[in-house]
């Protein structure tokens, strides 16, 4: 899976919890300003990223993205994948 996977499917994960069009969300997007995340959509957001990418991410290291585009970072590092 490359990064271009990865982004997308964060994205989708991002837009089934937030309930907006995916197409409204880039990885610029920041999840406190933009998308007013709260602490339970985070849960969810967690949930659906274990289950997307089959890999554990504590709810601390998810939290801290503040764009999609760090959450991107985060599974790319955890998944090793070249760029």
């Amino acid at each position: 899976m490359d990064r271009k996977e990865i982004e997308k499917k964060v994205i989708q994960s991002t837009s089934i919890v937030m309930k907006k069009d995916p197409s409204m969300i880039t990885i610029a997007t920041r999840f406190n300003q933009d998308l007013k995340m709260s602490s339970m959509k985070a849960v969810l957001l967690t949930a659906l990223l274990e289950d997307e990418f089959q890999k554990k991410y504590p709810m601390a290291m998810v939290m801290k993205n503040q764009t999609i585009g760090d959450c991107v970072d985060m599974v790319v590092n955890s998944l090793e994948v070249r760029e």
